[in-house]
């Protein structure tokens, strides 16, 4: 058994070791390469945390600053070229756009003081008006690559952390909120509020929010 195969699996079976059995979601096939492998490197536990769906881990063990807003990527792909490519040339902006809208969305459906014909009419103008926001200030914090050997071949997994200040993201959220009629401040306040993390798994697989 090679080094490399057994530090691969030490950390698969300490992956195993401490999450829920209810969490845990194995992706299948063999770790069989990883960025920075061949310096003796170890997976960054953040990336199981991410296969599995323990979020809550995944923020402590990627240490993500309490100051940021956050959004992590992964794609799917046969080669690790093309998985970097579509990485860089991923619109992270409009997922960003696509977060807020959702966000906007769930607390107008959730807003007790609303009617249901006032919710769809608040729905309809937010959606429009969501078209017209501006993103700044994101930047790609950290990223890592491995490979899997699958029945059909090798398969590889890159994944990618970006960041946005929480000041910068209020400030720019708030601005789109201030000429919307209708919106509740419990509205406002859960728009703006939106959770810390947003997963966006296997973007060749049809893009997902967790």
């Amino acid at each position: 058994m090679s080094s490399r195969f057994r530090l691969s699996l030490m950390a698969l079976l300490l992956c195993l070791a401490v999450l829920p059995s209810s969490l845990f979601a194995a992706e299948s096939g063999q770790i069989i390469d990883f960025e920075g492998a061949e310096f003796g490197a170890a997976i960054p536990r953040w990336v199981f945390d991410f296969d599995s769906g323990d979020y809550k881990r995944l923020k402590k063990d990627l240490r993500l600053s309490s100051k940021a807003k956050n959004w992590i990527v992964s794609v799917k792909c046969p080669s690790l070229e093309l998985a970097s490519a579509q990485i860089d040339s991923l619109d992270i902006v409009s997922l960003v756009v696509q977060d807020v809208q959702k966000a906007m969305l769930d607390s107008i459906a959730s807003d007790s003081e609303l009617s249901a014909e006032e919710k769809e009419l608040l729905a309809n103008s937010l959606s429009e008006a969501i078209h017209c926001m501006s993103v700044t200030g994101l930047e790609k914090s950290t990223a890592f690559w491995l490979s899997r050997q699958q029945e059909g071949g090798i398969e590889y997994r890159y994944y990618a952390v970006f960041t946005m200040d929480k000041n910068v993201w209020s400030r720019q959220v708030s601005a789109l909120l201030e000429n919307i009629e209708g919106l509740s401040p419990y509205a406002k306040k859960a728009i703006v509020s939106v959770k810390d993390i947003t997963i966006i798994k296997d973007k060749l697989d049809g893009l997902k929010n967790d």
